[in-house]
């Protein structure tokens, strides 16, 4: 006979089958198809839930019968009612699973035994373990067959006298419970010693299901273990790998392992050699890269769910958590049959971690794909070398690549306007993926702000979001120079000033030229503009640079030289890669103002200084080579300098001292209108008297100011002469007086 409740079960599983004979073909990943594979999950679930609790009813019967007096071949007799029940239940079960199958959806059982290579029997422990806390009904019928209300759960000893009648088949049977059984080595199950149990008896553990198994079964498809919410992320990933800019070359051979790595079986059996179970990778690159795209995009090429884990965070954990939570988000990555993600792995990873061990040993015993993903891998510890089978080292997107981003992050209904010259703005910005997302998502906001109906994105606009995503700053060794000056303030010969507008001109065009017109291919180095600025100090040198960078609009660093150069041995060469590589990333203008010291002429080796002061020598030449930006160099002796700099330079700009016209101009040029002066000053006579330089005549009209300030007057000869006289003193020049004769 059938209880009420297995009635109403079994006309609720009815209705349900009829409904998914229904229904049409279903495509993964859709809302239809979740809810389909979740109500299979439930039939299922529920019919081995039943059959269990059946199979516990018929066993308890069996005792009751064997301890009445019947023999064994009797009391299997007396449960013939419940066999039946127990196959027609079968056939329900069956039936779900041809519906699954109908269906092309993979129940979760499958994945377990597939996963854990669970055969029938720890298939029945498994389900025995798991099925009380899905049916309370089955607790009770537990408890009837202990004769205990107290013992309604599940023990070593009743898993094998609910396996098996035969003492010899029970003895063989506790092996399953062993530390290599398969279910306790893939943590499905675990035990637990029960207060009443006496000694360290195995028979008085109690076997719990793992509840991420619980979960899996019941169907859900995300994080398996509520506990690592704030440090993991499951996901099926929806990105292709078109929308991953990055060359083919470098992807495919990632791309092979990772497709032909489903065939691994085969090709082991054709080994000598035993394959690695699983599949360890890493990507690295500087942030903004596209590692975590790439990541997601190669999940879904494989058609492979991901488990990411923060190594951070892992990194943080006590000891004991950081094993729980490592061997956890292995273990829900094999359940779910997920590529595991270990992101961010540098400081867990890093050289001399005392963690690298025993996140080998997790790796090895994995039978599916990793992922390590890093920013720099030279930083790892090299034991990663023996189990890493493929690295692939994300550089910074090209010129072309970096076009393409900016195209790709174009929504649909914006246009680029008439004029804006992207592939320009894509040579200019050396930047990563991440930060031309940025860039795009600025320019598109202010389109929509500038046009709503129509937006256009100009080439000012796309301009100034690239130049607001620059992130990396100089401080450490340069200070940052601005003025508000053009170059029409600059008081200096006629073809000096020829030679500065050319070099003006060269780099305001620069881009236009690499990148237009195609002779950044034809060049593997030197596309960078390299200038040398000589002439005596106060000249107008860095003046000159730093109106240069603001009419260019280009930040400007003007190295310090005590910053960079080290008594330590190998600092100096690691400070020139920073400062050119921030550059690099800073868009900026560099200026080394009398580095003599950086770029004297290298010296015969005769000891260990000589040979590491030429090593920073050549590390300088290489920078500049492949620095793709500007550089001024500035000297006051450019005979000191090394040849190999002079064929780098291709603009040579000599600041002479200025004749008595030009420090006339400067002199008149530099007192701003709002100064209060008198009008019967004679700067022809005061550029002649005065043999100063530009930044000697600036020093000297600022203190004539102070001079006219304190006396409350407006600046006159007095002040003017007096500021002279102790400018070309302090500078060690020579002055007329009124009767013309030299004075100091």
């Amino acid at each position: 006979m059938h209880s009420a409740n297995d009635v109403v079960h079994s006309r609720s599983l009815k209705c349900e089958e009829n409904a998914m004979a229904r229904k049409l073909k279903l495509v993964e990943g859709t809302p239809d198809y979740e809810q389909h594979r979740d109500l299979l999950c439930r039939r299922w679930l529920a019919g081995a839930c039943n059959i269990i609790r059946r199979r516990v009813q018929m066993a308890t019967q069996i005792r009751q019968a064997i301890s009445a007096g019947l023999t064994h071949e009797e009391a299997q007799l007396s449960v013939e009612t419940t066999v039946s029940e127990l196959e027609r239940l079968q056939q329900v079960l069956q039936k779900v699973r041809a519906d699954a199958e109908s269906l092309q959806i993979e129940l979760p059982i499958h994945t377990l035994v597939t996963q854990a290579h669970l055969d029938p029997i720890d298939q029945d422990i498994l389900m025995l373990s798991l099925a009380p806390h899905i049916d309370v009904e089955i607790r009770d019928a537990i408890a009837r067959f202990n004769d205990n209300l107290l013992a309604n759960y599940v023990d070593v000893r009743l898993c094998l006298e609910f396996l098996s009648t035969d003492p010899i088949e029970r003895l063989a049977l506790r092996k399953r419970f062993s530390v290599g059984g398969n279910l306790l080595a893939s943590r499905m199950v675990n035990l637990t010693r029960t207060r009443d149990a006496s000694g360290d008896n195995l028979l008085g553990y109690e076997v719990n299901p793992a509840p991420r198994v619980m979960q899996l079964l019941l169907g859900e498809l995300g994080l398996l273990d509520s506990a690592m919410e704030d440090m993991a992320k499951f996901e099926r990933p929806a990105v292709t790998l078109d929308k991953v800019i990055l060359s083919h070359d470098l992807l495919k051979p990632m791309l092979s392992l990772l497709t032909t790595f489903s065939e691994r079986e085969a090709l082991a059996s054709n080994s000598p050699f035993a394959l690695p179970r699983g599949l360890v990778m890493e990507i690295s690159g500087p942030p903004g890269t596209g590692k975590s795209l790439l990541v997601r995009a190669l999940a879904n090429h494989i058609d492979t769910p991901l488990l990411e884990l923060n190594a951070d965070r892992l990194h943080e954990m006590s000891d004991d958590g950081f094993r729980r939570a490592l061997q956890s988000g292995v273990d829900q990555a094999r359940l779910g049959g997920a590529m595991l993600v270990l992101d961010k792995v540098d400081a867990l990873l890093a050289k001399q971690s005392s963690r690298v061990g025993e996140v080998q040993v997790a790796m090895q015993r994995h039978s599916g794909v990793v992922m390590l993903v890093s920013h720099d891998s030279s930083a790892l510890d090299s034991n990663l070398d023996r189990f890493v089978v493929q690295r692939l080292m994300l550089p910074t997107p090209n010129v072309e690549q970096r076009e393409q981003l900016m195209r790709l992050h174009l929504p649909e209904g914006v246009t680029f306007a008439r004029g804006c010259k992207v592939k320009e703005l894509a040579g200019i910005y050396s930047f990563p993926g991440a930060l031309i997302r940025n860039a795009m998502q600025v320019a598109v906001n202010r389109a929509f702000a500038d046009t709503p109906t129509k937006p256009q994105i100009t080439h000012d606009m796309l301009r100034k979001a690239c130049h607001e995503q620059i992130r990396a700053s100089l401080d450490e060794y340069a200070v940052r120079k601005q003025v508000h000056l053009s170059l029409k303030d600059l008081v200096l010969p006629q073809d000096t000033m020829e030679d500065i507008e050319e070099l003006f001109t060269a780099a305001k065009f620069r881009a236009h030229v690499l990148h237009n017109w195609g002779f950044q291919q034809k060049m593997s180095t030197g596309k960078g503009l390299v200038a040398l600025f000589s002439g005596e100090p106060g000249t107008g040198k860095t003046l000159c640079c730093t109106i240069l960078a603001n009419e260019l609009d280009l930040q400007l660093f003007q190295i310090s030289i005590p910053r960079v150069v080290s008594k330590w041995i190998g600092e100096t060469e690691k400070n020139i890669e920073k400062i050119f590589e921030t550059a690099r990333a800073n868009h900026g203008m560099l200026l080394f103002d009398e580095a003599d010291s950086l770029f004297a002429k290298r010296t015969k080796v005769e000891s260990s200084v000589d040979r590491y002061s030429n090593m920073a020598t050549n590390m300088l030449l290489q920078e500049i080579e492949n620095f793709e930006g500007i550089v001024v160099l500035t000297t006051n002796i450019e005979k000191n300098m090394d040849d190999a700099f002079k064929r780098r330079i291709q603009f040579k700009v000599h600041f002479p001292f200025p004749e008595p016209e030009m420090r006339a101009q400067i002199w008149k040029t530099l007192v701003p209108s709002s100064c209060p002066l008198e009008q019967d000053i004679d700067w022809p006579e005061v550029g002649k008297r005065y043999e100063l330089s530009g930044g000697h005549i600036k020093n000297a009209v600022l203190r004539a100011a102070y001079q006219a300030a304190a006396e409350n007057e407006a600046m006159n000869d007095k002040h003017i002469e007096y500021a002279a006289r102790q400018e070309c003193k302090n500078a060690g020049r020579v002055f007329r007086s009124t009767t013309g004769t030299d004075l100091f």
